[in-house]
């Protein structure tokens, strides 16, 4: 998503036989984008949402978050070619500044965190018409205000970082960054969802925890067992493992610190090797991690140098293998990485769409990357 100010696009490309990209098309989302701003009150640099999770896939539906202008954008995606996107429409977030989104394929409910002045979670049902079409509706008892004194466009410390549901649907999760000015630890927020109503958060602050970002439970965690929740953490030194009660309550947490990491802040799991992937955008490294749940411990698997301020990343587990995709605005565009042997990771494109594809020529403020799959 190029998240520009002056109107908002979904790029799309098509994943290759050999996983690496091609064909970029470009699409206007009906909406613009937003920069918070940094601490020193600049905005127009990488991590312009501070976030994880603006743009999602279900299904054959993209969705993404307009910050710009309070909306949340809807896409059909075509299965037989999936680099055509259908706008569908753009509906009010219920707030202001939009970052991130999460889905309930149980409850079919679509979930939006709004991290400006009127910060707070709205969520929506998921609903077709009879030609197949996707549309929203907003549920009116399932808004939730985060209580945080934020103002729009907001300071990347404190802001909100990234919402996910629980693999069973039963909690919803909001991450917080601390308060630089004021000193507070940034938190994570449980809400409990029953019968497709949120309750009252519980408010967690993981032991050894300073400023949660991207947030990811770990595979097979979450259904016959509690969930296993890992988080980034720039400020705390790395990442966080903690295990997650079903009355929304972190009953244990540790701290893994990446050696020499300055801006820690993205999430992802390999299906295959199982391992964690996070990225510093200031740094430029990405770190594969091993971990093992029972101990809530990992250790440092290898590190890869990738220039271009890696932000957001995800997988796609492909025929042969897995494949890593990380937005890099700095290029711009996005590095691609075969993960065919777990521990040594090789990078094998960097990829910038055609300037020719694009309305505005894509920028440092892109954020917000997803895959769907034809299967």
């Amino acid at each position: 998503m190029t998240n520009d100010p002056r109107g908002n696009s979904i790029i799309s490309n098509a994943i290759l036989p050999n996983g690496q990209l091609g064909l970029s098309k470009s699409f206007r989302t009906g909406g613009f984008g937003g920069y918070l701003f940094n601490q020193r009150n600049r905005s127009g640099e990488q991590d312009a949402l501070g976030t994880q999770n603006a743009l999602i896939v279900n299904d054959d539906v993209l969705f993404g978050v307009n910050a710009g202008t309070n909306s949340v954008s809807i896409f059909l995606i075509n299965r037989n070619q999936p680099t055509e996107l259908t706008f569908v429409s753009s509906i009010p977030s219920g707030g202001h500044f939009p970052v991130a989104l999460a889905f309930s394929r149980k409850l079919q409910m679509l979930c939006v965190v709004n991290g400006g002045e009127k910060n707070g979670v709205q969520c929506y049902s998921f609903l077709r018409d009879k030609s197949g079409g996707p549309y929203l509706v907003p549920l009116p008892h399932v808004s939730r205000s985060l209580g945080l004194t934020l103002t729009t466009p907001p300071l990347a410390y404190p802001s909100v970082s990234d919402l996910i549901f629980t693999p069973d649907s039963s909690q919803l999760l909001v991450a917080v960054k601390e308060n630089i000015n004021t000193g507070s630890r940034g938190f994570i927020l449980s809400f409990h969802v029953e019968q497709g109503q949120i309750g009252n958060p519980v408010r967690n602050q993981p032991y050894g925890s300073v400023s949660p970002f991207g947030m990811i439970i770990v595979p097979g965690t979450g259904i016959t067992s509690d969930p296993i929740l890992v988080y980034a953490d720039n400020r705390g030194g790395g990442f966080g493992i903690a295990k997650l009660s079903g009355t929304g309550v972190l009953q244990a947490s540790v701290t893994t610190i990446i050696p020499g990491q300055i801006d820690t802040c993205w999430t992802v799991f390999s299906p295959r090797s199982g391992h964690l992937f996070t990225t510093d955008t200031t740094a430029n490294v990405v770190t594969e991690s091993a971990l093992d749940v029972n101990s809530l411990t990992a250790h440092i698997v290898n590190q890869y140098s990738i220039h271009g301020a890696p932000l957001d990343a995800v997988v796609a587990s492909l025929r042969n293998e897995d494949v890593l995709y990380i937005l890099t605005p700095g290029l711009p565009g996005v590095h691609v990485m075969s993960l065919a042997v777990p521990g040594h990771a090789q990078l094998v494109q960097q990829y910038s769409p055609a300037r020719e594809t694009l309305e505005f020529p894509l920028n440092t403020g892109a954020q917000g990357i997803a895959i769907y799959l034809i299967h």
